[in-house]
């Protein structure tokens, strides 16, 4: 997989630095004709806090594993295996999948988990996850709902109006 980092033109095109859009056209030109191609597009964007890092890893591994339920996959899906195990996966089981396929380094090149993860190493961190659960499963993580508390709020609203309706 490769990746080119660009930015939005005004016309709805993207501007790559000139070794980005070389290197982007010799990769395509290295491939035989009609060779299937996924390009993926998506906004870069930075996490400011830690509690916003931990916050998205935990709905990235929620939306993986209630994923993995619905399509009846278990570990053999994490460990390539031919046959069913039988043992599902849960998000403490996908997190030390992802530590391992992905491992982070401190200064000192020691392995560290999101505790120890500064805010740009864990958006990188969280980015691979989504990346590979995307290519490798199929699975699509959704971007978290910046307004999901407005909306907790008028479902609580129309919930206890509904309940109100009910007693009356």
């Amino acid at each position: 997989m490769i990746e080119f980092h660009g930015k939005s033109a005004k016309d709805g095109k993207l501007l790559l630095s000139q070794s980005q859009y070389l290197s982007r056209q010799q990769f395509l030109s290295s491939l035989k004709k009609d060779s299937k191609v996924i390009e993926t597009l998506r906004k870069e964007g930075k996490l400011k806090t830690w509690g916003q890092c931990k916050m998205h890893f935990g709905l990235a591994l929620t939306a993986i594993v209630d994923e993995f339920d619905s399509r009846g996959w278990d570990c053999s899906m994490l460990l390539n295996l031919p046959e069913p195990t039988g043992i599902g996966v849960d998000k403490d089981m996908l997190q030390i999948f992802f530590y391992a396929l992905f491992p982070t380094l401190n200064d000192e090149g020691s392995r560290i988990t999101l505790r120890k993860m500064d805010t740009e190493q864990e958006s990188a961190f969280y980015d691979k996850i989504v990346c590979f659960a995307s290519s490798q499963w199929q699975i699509y993580v959704p971007e978290p709902n910046p307004n999901w508390r407005m909306e907790n709020a008028a479902k609580t609203v129309l919930e206890n109006d509904y309940d109100k309706k009910e007693k009356d």
